[in-house]
C-alpha cells in the first residue's frame, strides 16, 4: 500500500497482531457530511475532502480514496481489509499500514463509529478550540471572534463586484499599475523614505486605522473571488493579532473548485484587491500636497507593499503565497508533510522507532528538506525583525513582543520536545534511549556553545575621515557678514575664512569708547585742580581701557582664519546675513591627511589584539568588490559614546545604534577609535564620509560567546531606546 498518511513498523512484528486484533472487529463508516472533489495534480488525480465542521481539507491519492470509500457499516475493518486484498488493491503484508491509515482518518475526525453520535466530532472540535482560547499567550497573540455566516450578503453584493475578477478588472488593475509607475516611478525615495517614521506617535492612529481597513478589504477580496467561482463562505469574523483587529473569512471551500487556476485566483484575491487600493493611493500621494491625505496615502501604499512582499505572497509562511505555491507545483499540505517527514526521519535515526513509509519522489524530498528549515528560519527572522523595529519606537512593546515570539517559537517547541523524549507516549518503548538522546542533546548544545568556532576575525564599520576635523562655530550670537571661501577650497594657515558681525558687541564697544573719551576729558580737566578727583577718573579710564581691549579681542575673534592647511567643507548653504547662535557650526575644516576611522568596542579591541602596524582588509561601500590593504596608524584608548561619526550610526545608514541628542548622537555603548593608514591613490576619487567594512584578524570566537555578545547588545539597545 502506498500512502502519504500511513506508516509501517518495519521490524516491530510483535505489534502487528495486537493492532489488527484491536481494530479488526470494529465497524466504521465515513461521515456523510463530507464534501469530495476530484482534482488533477501534476497530471495525477487527487481527491480533496472538505470537513464542514473543522473547515479543514485533506488530500488523498486514488488508492487512499478507494480505501476510504470501502468502509461500510455492514462490514468490520478486518472484512474490509480482506476484500481489498482479494481485489488486489492491497497485499496481505499491508495490514499494519492499513490500520495505521484508519487511525489517521479517525484522528482527522472523518470516520463514524456506530453507537457514537456524529455530534461528538463537533464537540471534540469545539473543545479543542476552547482549549486554545483559554491559553493566555493565545489570547495575546491570536484571538478569533466569529461573527456569523456572510454567504447571503456576499451573494447579494456579488453582481456589483464580480467584474473585478474578470477581464475588465484585470484591465483596470493594469491601467492603475501603469499610472502609479508613471506618477511615482521617480519618487520612490520620497514614498518609502519616510517608512521609518510610520511608528512615530503622531502617525500611530493613521497606520492602525489603515492596517485594519486594508486587511478588511483584503479578506473581502478572497470572499468575492470564491463567490465568483461558485464557492461558499461559511464564516467570517475578527482575528485579533497582538490586540489589533483584523478581518478573516473562511476560504477553505476554494479547495472544492475543480480548476487550479480558479483556486490560485482565490488565493491571490486578497493581494489583488490590496494592490488595486495601493495603486490608487500611490497616485493620490503623488498628486496631493503634504498633509493628512498624503500621510494616509503613504501609510496605505507602504503597508500594502510591505505586507504583501514579506507575508502574503511568501510561500514560507502559511498565507496566500503558500497556497498559490501548492497549486502551482501540486504539493499540498507541504508544511505539515515536511514536519511529519522530518520528524519521522529523526525518530527512526535517533530513537530507532519504525520508519515512516512516506512515499515521496526525490524532488519532493529535496523540497521538503529545503522547505522546513527555510520556513522556520524565515519566520524566526521576520518575528524578531518586527520586534527590533518596534523597539526603535516603542521599547517596552518591542521587548514584550520579542519575549512572546521567543517563547512561542523557541521555548514551546523545546519544552514539547523535552516532554516528548522524557515521558511521551510514542517513546514509551524506547524510553531509555529517548532520555539518553535528550541528555546527549543538551550536552551537545553546551559543548557547541563552548567549543564551536564561528569566527576568527572581526568586521567593524569604518568611514573615510580626515585626520583632524575642525568645526568652525560662532563664538557668540552673530550674523554672517562675509564668506571668503567656497566648499572644497584648500586654504593655507591663517587664511581668512569668514567674518561675523555682532551688533550688540559693536554697540558695547561704541559705548565704551564714548565713556573713555568722557573719562579722559574729565581727567585732563581735574588733573591739576583736584588731584583726588583726577585719580578717580584715572582709575575709571584704566578700567574702560581694559574693557575696550577685551571687546576688541572678541571682535577680532569674529574674523575667523584657518589654523592649519585644510579643506573647507560646508554642511549647508552659508547665506550672507544669516543669524548664528553661539556655538552653532556653519562650516568645517578637514586636514589634508585622511584615514579610515574604525570604531570598536573594548571587547573587539582586546580580541583583535590591535597594535600599530597591524594589517586590515578594507572594502568601501561604494566599491565592495575591491579589497584594500590598510595598516593601523593610531589607536585612541579613550572610549566615547558621543564622538562616533554619524555615518556609522543607524541615523546615517550604518549599524551602530544611537539616539539623537542636542549635541549630536549618543551610542548604546562606548567605542574606541582606530585610524588606518591607506595610500592616497586608493581614495583619489572617494570623498570623505564614505563608509567601509574593515576586517581584522582576531582570536577565535565560539558560538556561546557570540550568542552572549548578541544578547548583551540587544539589552543595551533596549535600555538605550
Amino acid at each position: 500500500m502506498t500512502s502519504t498518511a500511513a506508516a509501517t513498523t518495519g521490524g516491530a512484528s510483535a505489534a502487528e497482531p495486537a493492532l489488527s486484533q484491536r481494530l479488526g472487529p470494529l465497524v466504521v463508516g465515513v461521515r456523510r457530511d463530507l464534501a469530495f472533489q476530484r482534482q488533477i495534480v501534476r497530471g495525477e488525480p487527487s481527491y480533496v475532502v472538505h470537513d464542514p465542521v473543522s473547515f479543514c481539507n485533506h488530500a488523498f491519492t486514488p488508492l487512499e480514496y478507494r480505501i476510504l470509500c470501502s468502509f461500510r457499516f455492514t462490514q468490520s475493518l478486518a472484512e474490509v481489509f480482506e476484500e481489498l486484498v482479494r481485489s488486489r488493491l492491497l497485499q496481505p503484508e499491508d495490514d499494519e499500514e492499513f490500520y495505521e491509515f484508519v487511525l489517521g482518518l479517525h484522528g482527522k475526525g472523518l470516520l463514524v463509529v456506530p453507537g457514537v453520535p456524529t455530534e461528538g466530532v463537533l464537540r471534540r472540535h469545539e473543545e479543542r478550540r476552547q482549549a486554545g482560547k483559554r491559553s493566555p499567550m493565545k489570547l495575546l497573540v491570536s484571538w478569533r471572534v466569529p461573527l456569523g455566516n456572510p454567504d447571503v450578503w456576499l451573494s447579494r453584493m456579488l453582481p456589483y463586484v464580480s467584474w473585478l475578477f474578470g477581464r475588465a478588472g484585470l484591465l483596470l488593475w493594469t491601467m492603475l499599475l501603469v499610472a502609479a509607475v508613471w506618477q511615482c516611478g521617480d519618487q520612490l525615495g520620497g514614498l518609502y523614505g519616510g517608512a521609518s517614521n510610520l511608528l512615530a506617535l503622531e502617525n500611530l492612529p493613521i497606520i492602525w486605522c489603515s492596517l485594519v481597513v486594508l486587511k478588511g478589504l483584503h479578506e473581502l477580496g478572497h470572499a468575492f473571488a470564491i463567490k465568483r467561482f461558485g464557492g461558499v463562505v461559511p464564516d467570517f469574523g475578527v482575528l485579533f493579532l497582538f490586540m489589533t483587529p483584523c478581518a478573516y473569512v473562511d476560504a477553505n471551500s476554494s479547495w472544492t473548485l475543480p480548476s487550479r487556476w480558479q483556486r490560485i485566483v482565490v488565493a491571490l484575491g486578497g493581494m489583488y484587491v490590496e494592490t488595486l487600493i495601493a495603486f490608487v493611493f500611490a497616485i493620490i500621494w503623488a498628486g496631493t500636497p503634504p498633509g493628512l491625505l498624503q500621510d494616509v496615502a503613504q501609510n496605505v501604499v507602504v503597508l500594502a507593499s510591505i505586507t504583501t512582499l514579506l507575508i502574503n505572497i511568501n510561500p514560507l509562511i502559511k498565507f496566500d503565497g503558500y497556497y498559490v505555491f501548492s497549486d502551482l507545483f501540486g504539493v499540498f499540505n507541504l508544511q505539515e508533510r515536511a514536519m511529519r517527514y522530518l520528524r519521522g526521519v529523526a525518530e527512526h535515526r535517533l530513537l530507532g522507532l519504525p520508519k515512516m513509509d512516506l512515499v515521496y519522489s526525490w524532488t519532493e524530498q529535496l523540497l521538503i528538506w529545503f522547505y522546513a528549515p527555510a520556513s522556520f528560519v524565515y519566520r524566526l527572522t521576520l518575528a524578531f525583525s518586527i520586534s527590533l523595529l518596534m523597539m526603535t519606537a516603542w521599547p517596552a512593546v518591542g521587548a514584550a513582543l520579542g519575549l512572546a515570539f521567543a517563547w512561542m517559537m523557541i521555548g514551546v517547541p523545546i519544552r514539547n520536545l523535552v516532554l516528548y523524549l522524557w515521558n511521551g507516549e510514542r517513546t514509551a518503548g524506547v524510553r531509555l534511549r529517548a532520555r539518553c538522546v535528550m541528555v546527549g542533546g543538551l550536552v551537545a548544545v553546551v559543548l557547541l556553545g563552548t567549543f564551536l568556532p564561528v569566527s576568527s576575525s572581526i568586521v567593524a564599520p569604518g568611514v573615510l575621515d580626515p585626520r583632524i576635523r575642525l568645526s568652525m562655530r560662532a563664538p557668540a550670537d552673530s550674523f554672517l557678514e562675509a564668506v571668503d571661501v567656497v566648499d572644497g577650497q584648500v586654504v593655507d594657515v591663517d587664511a581668512a575664512v569668514c567674518t561675523l558681525r555682532d551688533p550688540e558687541l559693536e554697540s558695547q564697544l561704541l559705548s565704551v569708547e564714548i565713556d573713555m573719551e568722557v573719562a579722559r576729558t574729565l581727567f585732563d580737566a581735574t588733573e591739576f585742580v583736584d588731584p583726588g578727583v583726577a585719580a578717580t577718573h584715572a582709575s575709571r579710564l584704566e578700567y574702560l581701557s581694559k574693557r575696550s581691549a577685551e571687546l576688541l579681542e572678541r571682535k577680532s575673534d569674529l574674523s575667523m582664519t584657518a589654523p592649519q592647511l585644510a579643506t573647507v567643507v560646508q554642511p549647508g548653504d552659508a547665506v550672507l546675513g544669516q543669524f548664528l547662535k553661539q556655538g552653532e557650526e556653519f562650516l568645517q575644516l578637514h586636514s589634508q591627511e585622511r584615514f579610515i576611522r574604525v570604531v570598536l568596542t573594548d571587547y573587539e579591541l582586546i580580541r583583535a589584539r590591535l597594535e600599530v602596524g597591524k594589517l586590515a582588509d578594507v572594502r568601501l561601500s561604494s566599491d565592495p568588490g575591491r579589497s584594500i590593504v590598510a595598516s593601523v596608524h593610531e589607536i585612541r584608548r579613550s572610549a566615547s559614546r558621543s564622538r562616533v561619526p554619524v555615518e556609522l550610526t543607524m541615523a546615517g545608514g550604518g549599524d551602530i545604534y544611537a539616539v539623537g541628542t542636542s549635541g549630536g548622537v549618543e551610542t548604546d555603548q562606548p567605542y574606541l577609535h582606530v585610524f588606518l593608514a591607506v595610500e592616497d591613490a586608493a581614495f583619489e576619487e572617494v570623498g570623505n564620509g564614505t563608509t567601509a567594512r574593515v576586517r581584522f584578524g582576531a582570536g577565535v570566537e565560539t558560538l556561546g560567546g557570540w550568542a552572549k555578545r548578541r544578547l548583551l547588545t540587544f539589552i543595551y539597545n533596549w535600555r538605550m531606546s
